[in-house]
Protein backbone atom coordinates (compact mmCIF):
# COMPACT_ATOMS: atom_id res chain seq x y z
CA UNK A 1 0.00 0.00 0.00
CA UNK A 2 2.65 2.31 0.63
CA UNK A 3 4.14 1.46 -2.99
CA UNK A 4 1.02 2.74 -4.21
CA UNK A 5 0.99 5.98 -2.77
CA UNK A 6 4.79 6.53 -2.77
CA UNK A 7 4.13 5.65 -7.00
CA UNK A 8 1.59 8.29 -7.13
CA UNK A 9 3.72 10.89 -6.20
CA UNK A 10 6.08 11.53 -8.60
CA UNK A 11 3.31 12.02 -11.20
CA UNK A 12 1.55 14.30 -9.03
CA UNK A 13 4.68 16.48 -8.47
CA UNK A 14 5.42 16.55 -12.53
CA UNK A 15 2.33 17.86 -13.01
CA UNK A 16 3.14 20.75 -10.67
CA UNK A 17 5.71 21.45 -12.25
CA UNK A 18 4.37 21.40 -15.80
CA UNK A 19 1.61 23.49 -14.67
CA UNK A 20 3.93 26.15 -12.73
CA UNK A 21 5.96 26.19 -16.00
CA UNK A 22 2.70 27.25 -18.22
CA UNK A 23 2.08 29.50 -15.41
CA UNK A 24 5.31 31.02 -15.76
CA UNK A 25 5.06 31.29 -19.41
CA UNK A 26 1.88 33.19 -19.30
CA UNK A 27 3.18 36.03 -16.74
CA UNK A 28 5.96 36.16 -19.33
CA UNK A 29 3.98 36.71 -22.37
CA UNK A 30 1.72 39.32 -20.21
CA UNK A 31 5.02 41.62 -19.04
CA UNK A 32 5.87 41.20 -23.13
CA UNK A 33 2.56 41.67 -25.34
CA UNK A 34 1.61 44.92 -24.67
CA UNK A 35 4.91 46.01 -25.85
CA UNK A 36 5.02 43.54 -29.09
CA UNK A 37 1.59 44.78 -29.75
CA UNK A 38 2.20 48.25 -29.44
CA UNK A 39 5.69 47.51 -31.92
CA UNK A 40 2.96 45.82 -34.52
CA UNK A 41 1.12 48.76 -34.28
CA UNK A 42 3.76 51.41 -35.36
CA UNK A 43 5.46 49.21 -37.63
CA UNK A 44 1.64 48.51 -39.42
CA UNK A 45 0.39 52.13 -39.04
CA UNK A 46 3.31 53.81 -40.73
CA UNK A 47 3.76 51.55 -43.22
CA UNK A 48 0.43 51.29 -44.46
CA UNK A 49 0.28 54.82 -44.19
CA UNK A 50 3.08 55.50 -46.18
CA UNK A 51 2.22 52.10 -49.30
CA UNK A 52 -0.93 54.42 -49.06
CA UNK A 53 0.02 58.06 -49.16
CA UNK A 54 2.85 56.90 -52.21
CA UNK A 55 0.76 54.87 -54.13
CA UNK A 56 -3.06 56.69 -53.51
CA UNK A 57 -4.80 53.54 -52.83
CA UNK A 58 -6.99 54.51 -50.05
CA UNK A 59 -7.49 58.27 -50.93
CA UNK A 60 -11.50 57.87 -51.52
CA UNK A 61 -13.59 59.18 -49.02
CA UNK A 62 -16.47 57.15 -47.04
CA UNK A 63 -19.33 59.37 -45.39
CA UNK A 64 -16.98 62.29 -45.85
CA UNK A 65 -14.17 60.01 -44.01
CA UNK A 66 -10.75 59.42 -45.71
CA UNK A 67 -10.54 55.81 -46.12
CA UNK A 68 -7.10 55.56 -44.64
CA UNK A 69 -8.40 57.59 -42.13
CA UNK A 70 -10.95 54.39 -40.99
CA UNK A 71 -8.05 51.86 -41.48
CA UNK A 72 -6.17 53.66 -38.95
CA UNK A 73 -8.34 53.94 -36.58
CA UNK A 74 -9.54 50.48 -36.99
CA UNK A 75 -5.99 49.30 -36.63
CA UNK A 76 -5.95 51.56 -33.23
CA UNK A 77 -9.08 50.26 -31.99
CA UNK A 78 -7.56 46.33 -32.49
CA UNK A 79 -4.32 47.33 -30.61
CA UNK A 80 -6.34 48.86 -27.54
CA UNK A 81 -8.48 45.60 -27.64
CA UNK A 82 -5.38 43.57 -27.84
CA UNK A 83 -3.89 45.72 -24.47
CA UNK A 84 -6.79 46.01 -22.87
CA UNK A 85 -7.16 42.30 -23.14
CA UNK A 86 -3.75 41.71 -21.91
CA UNK A 87 -3.96 44.23 -18.97
CA UNK A 88 -7.39 42.43 -18.03
CA UNK A 89 -5.05 39.26 -17.65
CA UNK A 90 -2.56 40.58 -15.58
CA UNK A 91 -4.69 42.24 -13.59
CA UNK A 92 -6.07 38.84 -13.18
CA UNK A 93 -3.02 37.20 -12.40
CA UNK A 94 -1.59 39.77 -10.37
CA UNK A 95 -4.75 39.73 -7.78
CA UNK A 96 -4.25 35.69 -8.04
CA UNK A 97 -0.54 35.83 -6.33
CA UNK A 98 -1.29 38.82 -4.37
CA UNK A 99 -4.31 36.23 -2.43
CA UNK A 100 -1.79 34.58 -1.59
CA UNK A 101 0.41 37.11 0.27
CA UNK A 102 -2.22 38.70 2.64
CA UNK A 103 0.04 39.81 4.69
CA UNK A 104 1.28 42.22 2.81
CA UNK A 105 1.25 45.70 4.01
CA UNK A 106 1.36 47.43 0.37
CA UNK A 107 -0.90 46.53 -1.59
CA UNK A 108 1.37 47.93 -5.12
CA UNK A 109 4.65 46.25 -3.59
CA UNK A 110 5.24 42.72 -5.18
CA UNK A 111 7.20 39.98 -2.81
CA UNK A 112 7.86 36.94 -5.77
CA UNK A 113 8.97 36.74 -9.11
CA UNK A 114 5.46 35.95 -10.15
CA UNK A 115 3.69 38.70 -8.32
CA UNK A 116 6.11 41.02 -9.83
CA UNK A 117 5.51 39.82 -13.25
CA UNK A 118 1.86 40.13 -12.99
CA UNK A 119 2.17 43.52 -11.95
CA UNK A 120 4.64 44.72 -14.09
CA UNK A 121 2.64 42.97 -17.12
CA UNK A 122 -0.28 45.77 -15.69
CA UNK A 123 1.98 48.35 -15.05
CA UNK A 124 3.14 48.19 -18.92
CA UNK A 125 -0.23 47.44 -20.45
CA UNK A 126 -1.01 51.10 -18.60
CA UNK A 127 1.90 52.75 -20.16
CA UNK A 128 1.68 50.99 -23.92
CA UNK A 129 -2.36 52.38 -23.74
CA UNK A 130 -1.37 55.37 -22.72
CA UNK A 131 0.80 55.30 -26.03
CA UNK A 132 -1.43 54.41 -28.32
CA UNK A 133 -4.38 57.13 -27.66
CA UNK A 134 -1.74 59.45 -27.69
CA UNK A 135 -0.93 58.24 -31.02
CA UNK A 136 -4.34 58.43 -32.24
CA UNK A 137 -4.61 62.40 -31.57
CA UNK A 138 -2.22 63.57 -34.73
CA UNK A 139 -4.48 61.57 -36.84
CA UNK A 140 -7.97 63.30 -36.25
CA UNK A 141 -6.07 66.85 -36.27
CA UNK A 142 -3.62 66.51 -38.62
CA UNK A 143 -4.10 65.56 -42.63
CA UNK A 144 -2.72 62.20 -43.81
CA UNK A 145 -0.90 63.05 -46.91
CA UNK A 146 0.84 65.57 -47.12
Amino acid sequence: MDEVKSGAGPPAEGAAATAEVRSSKTLWFGMFASPVIWSIYLVVGYALAEAACMTGLLTFEWFGVSALLVVLLALSVLTVGGILWNAWWSHRSWRHYAAQNPEEEHPLQAYDRDEFLALSGLLLSGIFLFLVLINVYPLLTLRLCV
